[in-house]
């Protein structure tokens, strides 16, 4: 199969994968795993560290051209933080196979703080051997 994963011409899919990934976020799920998100994962659609503070969400908006995150910060004073790291969660996920992946920003971002550990989770490893080079 030859798709262009990590491509905008996917971005027509986006919707279709969103509508699998909300009934799989709960409301609760997120509100017991949020801390677990911020300031820990890197999505690779914007390489800098999961936040729900407005200007990440201006940033990842502005990238991925999100028509939720967009109502998402038109409401931002009134919804609460569970919503905003679900809304972003979702949003961040279903446009990651539609966008480039920004893996030179992640690698400096990581490198950078001199992580101690770094875990890949995938069927091979293959950010490893990028890494590596």
């Amino acid at each position: 199969i030859d798709v262009p994963f990590h491509s905008r011409q996917l971005l027509p899919g986006v919707s279709a994968f969103r509508s699998l990934l909300e009934p799989r976020f709960s409301y609760a799920s997120i509100r017991r795993y949020k801390e677990r998100l911020i300031g820990q994962y890197i999505p690779n659609v914007y390489a800098k560290p999961f936040s729900i503070d407005r200007l990440y969400i201006e940033k990842v908006a502005e990238v991925t051209g999100s028509a939720n995150l967009y109502r998402l910060l038109e409401t931002f004073e009134t919804v609460d933080d569970t919503q905003k790291t679900r809304t972003l969660l979702i949003e961040l996920l279903a446009h990651q196979f539609a966008m480039p992946v920004q893996w030179i920003d992640t690698q400096d971002y990581i490198f950078s703080r001199r992580s101690q550990r770094i875990m890949e989770m995938g069927p091979s490893p293959t950010l490893v051997g990028m890494a590596k080079k």
